[in-house]
């Protein structure tokens, strides 16, 4: 299994590798079926079924994201980094379980040639990481800015499908349409690099500006991720011991700190087949990406979508899949061993059930929740509200249930393999599919323009990269994130 340790969870979240830039173009260019395999979302199953109302993609959630550089000195991203990193994960199977280092092994060093071209190294030669792939109007889109998406696109497809199906991708196995995964989420990365420069050109003939914000963290991007990592290596290796602050002067500590985070930051940006003026590049072409969505769909936007057209899809979608919302309390027979004392649980459900029905409007809600943090076994929040459509796998008798009541009635299931639900229709909650609707219009509206910026500008993204075997350089690529994750810099 791959060494994806805490570093590349925090390179993710500091040095702007978001889930955001995946997730908002996974809609537009993976065939639904793909879309769905490489990208589900990972639901939490309880024994009432998963939440299938919520979105099952990231990408309607980010898809407002105010920003898409995100500060490397942020203290909320290094929360989430170190939360990501116990769960890191593995690249697909296309590498050999034996590649990670181990304790009792030393790390392998990084190839110096990896180093000084990576984009070489991971093609045999076959393209540079200077080397124009496309020029787009009058602006030159390099292999090093190409292969970072083609990189990225593979990291993300192999952690959400791992955490998905909780076993590695499999890159030569075929996603149903007759194409590999491995030549999928190549196509799509390539793809993906033409869309963003094809949305950065046409911000900029817009007259579209950046967000200051954006200007200025551009302005001083590698050099402040090198401080910022250089600083985090110095304290994680005062805290290991391995550094005496005090046989340091600051000059000899400031010297440390830069080194250390330029060999830390270069190579993670090799780990992602890129080097540091494509990556700065690539940034440019995610904010100008998102300034111009914002311009296009915001409020006045030429395309966004009126508060009469939302509601109406919002409502139409609610009548055609059945969505519906509703809380549960799970009275459970699971360690019930005999009849004597599955009619207990039985008896204790009906019980609650009884009281609950003699009560209306925010009473019974406040009950319902003191309830469920009674007795709930579902899983579960206790009062948090969960939307279910007519397609949620859930236990029998869950979802009809349910669907009998009216907005602010009480029920109860019969017996269920998991034991008796009470359950409590609530309000429809119009505001969560608004959302998710005007986030798919958004999503498919803007794919449509990008694909006629394309065709505009003359780029046939099908047609770029052909002499480059997909899986031949996912492997590789595998084999180098290996070795960087493994690194020792202290």
């Amino acid at each position: 299994m791959p060494a994806m340790y805490a570093r590349t969870a925090s390179l993710l979240s500091d040095v702007c590798l978001r889930a955001g830039h995946f997730s908002e173009v996974i809609h537009m260019k993976l065939s639904r079926p793909a879309a769905a395999i490489l990208i589900a979302a990972v639901l939490t199953q309880t024994a009432c079924g998963s939440a299938a109302g919520e979105s099952s993609s990231s990408a309607q959630s980010q898809a407002g994201s105010e920003s898409v550089l995100a500060s490397s000195a942020d203290a909320s991203t290094e929360t989430a980094a170190a939360e990501a990193s116990s769960t890191s994960a593995p690249a697909a199977s296309s590498s050999s379980a034996d590649s990670a280092s181990t304790s009792e092994e030393p790390p392998a060093e990084v190839p110096a040639e990896a180093m000084e071209d990576v984009v070489a190294y991971l093609t045999d030669g076959a393209h540079t990481q200077n080397e124009v792939i496309f020029t787009i109007q009058d602006v030159d889109v390099t292999a090093a800015e190409v292969f970072y998406d083609v990189a990225y696109q593979y990291y993300s497809a192999a952690y959400y499908y791992y955490y998905s199906n909780y076993t590695a991708l499999d890159l030569s196995a075929d996603t149903g349409d007759g194409v590999s995964y491995a030549d999928h989420i190549f196509e799509f990365g390539v793809n993906a690099a033409v869309d963003y420069a094809a949305a950065a050109l046409k911000a900029k003939e817009m007259g579209i500006e950046l967000p200051k914000e954006d200007q200025e963290k551009l302005a001083t991007y590698t050099a402040d991720n090198i401080t910022h990592y250089g600083e985090t290596l110095w304290n994680e290796a005062v805290e290991a011991g391995a550094v005496v602050e005090a046989d340091f002067s600051e000059e000899e500590k400031a010297a440390w700190i830069q080194e250390k985070g330029e060999a830390y930051y270069y190579q993670y940006l090799a780990y992602f087949s890129t080097n540091a003026e494509a990556f700065h590049t690539v940034n440019e072409c995610y904010a100008y990406f998102s300034a111009l969505r914002d311009n296009l769909f915001g409020e006045g936007g030429e395309y966004a979508m009126s508060d009469e057209d939302a509601n109406k899809e919002a409502l139409s979608y609610i009548d055609e899949n059945g969505v519906l919302w509703g809380r549960c309390i799970l009275f459970s027979t699971q360690e019930a061993s005999t009849d004597e004392e599955k009619a207990e649980v039985k008896a204790l459900a009906e019980d609650v059930y009884g009281k609950l029905s003699e009560l209306s409007g925010d009473a019974l809600s406040e009950s319902f929740t003191e309830f469920q943090t009674e007795y709930d076994k579902s899983g579960y929040t206790p009062g948090e509200i969960q939307t279910y459509d007519s397609s949620s796998p859930l236990v029998d008798g869950y979802y009809s249930g349910l669907e009998a009541l009216k907005p602010g009635e009480v029920g109860i299931t019969g017996e269920t393999e998991y034991g008796y639900f009470v359950l409590l229709r609530e309000e429809d909650h119009l505001d969560d599919v608004l959302e998710d609707v005007r986030s798919d219009y958004m999503v498919n509206k803007y794919q449509e323009l990008l694909d006629g910026w394309q065709k505009e500008y003359g780029i046939d993204s099908s047609k770029l990269l052909k002499d480059v075997d997909p899986l031949a350089y996912f492997q590789k690529l595998a084999a180098l994130q290996d070795t960087i994750a493994s690194a020792k810099y202290y």
